[in-house]
């Protein structure tokens, strides 16, 4: 159901046919950079991968995460999984920890979820360059995000950002 927030944004989410969960193997499996370069076109060429450091979901800590978006939702504490917000968070992660930002909007996130990300698994995510162009001055980038549990896919993200706003 669509929605509008305060800030404007508007969002929506609907339940269809099951969709298999993606290949793995369609993703490059490749380590986060160790020294960014800056977002640029000619470092966000379709076809680059992108890793981010494979890290813990502890349902113990999560707790800050769900004050911080507001949820209330007894679910994510009784059932000790990811709010799927935490899970979202990757796929600007996986861009800013391979390339530097400067001042970026995030645009656009359409979610595949596949399964739960439950207490004590280990979370990782890959990613690549699907588009880069010009819009108004505006640079923008566009990512297939594969977010994993355990190595297992959980979700894909199609992820659209401003990396580079016109006048800065």
């Amino acid at each position: 159901m669509p929605g509008t927030s305060a800030s404007g944004a508007a969002g929506a989410a609907a339940l269809g046919e099951p969709i298999a969960p993606p290949d793995p193997g369609d993703w490059p499996d490749v380590p986060q950079t160790v020294a960014p370069p800056p977002a640029a076109p000619e470092v966000l060429v379709p076809g680059t991968a992108f890793g981010l450091e494979p890290h813990g979901f502890h349902a113990d800590k999560h707790g800050e995460y769900l004050v911080d978006v507001r949820e209330t939702l007894p679910l994510y504490r009784d059932e000790r999984i990811a709010h799927p917000g935490w899970v979202l968070r990757d796929a600007n992660y996986v861009l800013s920890a391979n390339v530097r930002l400067g001042p970026w909007i995030h645009v656009e996130s359409i979610v595949q979820h596949h399964a739960v990300v439950e207490d004590g698994q280990e979370v990782g995510c890959r990613a690549l360059v699907t588009g880069e162009w010009e819009h108004k001055g505006h640079r923008f980038v566009r990512l297939d995000v594969l977010h994993t549990a355990d190595g297992k896919p959980i979700a894909r993200t199609d992820h659209t950002a401003i990396y580079r706003p016109r006048g800065t």
